[in-house]
């Protein structure tokens, strides 16, 4: 090989590498880590996990482009207007006005997604993304508006493949995984059940229904569904199941407990 195609090559390494340096460093990345996909494929510069840190600093000035799958989405009604994207590092709540977000954005497929100028918080311990903060409420945000603006800022950049849920104990829950798909097994609803059974989105008052789940250590969790989702009118099982959901964080008479919320009743084993 001639010296000059051997100092070509090394050319075009160095100018690969400067991109991607430069896209981590966009989100504030040292220069050992590099963006969860390549800028050519995916034109992300940031880490999802990465968002936590600039939560504070109000709408994303700069240009934040995040990548990852979709893990929950719209199509039981359990998730409104709104996905839930996951990388390696962390996951967060895209809210988007929109009714067919499942057909747009399936589980399991990757997304790039541009959250510039968007406004975040947290909800239930999960980092959610959207237009802008609600003026009336200090925890939520408002979903991005139009059916342009939501195809302009969220894209499919890979189809479907399968998503495998970490597999945790409810005793190794922390706070930190909120947002992420997970699978607790070894439950068992701790609720006494009549003649009539319990349904999973029974409920006298709320948009939603909290049940309690233990295990056999005694840890316990909630499995939250909307009264709108279309298996609330389904039974709770009174066996033992594995279950799995988006992780979120909540206040139960008077703790702190961890909430899972399903995809659909496939999501119970």
């Amino acid at each position: 090989m001639s010296s000059k195609v051997k100092i070509y090559r090394l050319g075009l390494r160095v100018l690969l590498l400067g991109a991607i340096l430069l896209g981590g460093a966009a989100c504030g990345y040292d220069d050992h880590q590099a963006p969860p996909h390549s800028l050519a494929d995916e034109q992300s510069n940031c880490f999802i996990g990465h968002l936590h840190h600039l939560v504070e600093m109000g709408p994303f000035g700069q240009e934040v482009i995040i990548c990852g799958r979709v893990t929950a989405n719209d199509h039981s009604g359990n998730f409104f207007r709104s996905i839930v994207v996951e990388d390696s590092t962390g996951a967060v709540e895209l809210r988007l006005d929109s009714y067919e977000l499942s057909s747009l954005y399936p589980v399991g497929s990757t997304v790039v997604a541009d959250l510039s100028g968007l406004a975040a918080n947290y909800y239930d311990g999960v980092l959610q993304v959207g237009r802008c903060r609600y003026e009336w409420e200090d925890y939520s945000v408002e979903p991005v508006a139009t059916r342009r603006e939501i195809a302009r800022r969220v894209r499919v950049a890979r189809g479907v493949e399968e998503l495998w849920p970490e597999v945790v104990s409810v005793a190794d829950l922390k706070a930190e995984m909120c947002g992420r798909l997970v699978r607790v097994e070894d439950l068992r609803c701790a609720e006494e059940q009549s003649e009539e059974r319990l349904e999973w989105g029974e409920s006298n008052y709320g948009s939603s229904c909290d049940r309690l789940f233990v295990t056999t250590q005694g840890d316990s969790l909630l499995v939250r569904t909307s009264i709108y989702a279309d298996f609330a009118s389904a039974f709770v099982p009174e066996r033992e199941v594995a279950i799995t959901g988006v992780l979120y964080q909540d206040r139960y008479e008077g703790r702190d407990m961890f909430v899972l919320k399903m995809r659909g009743l496939e999501d119970v084993e």
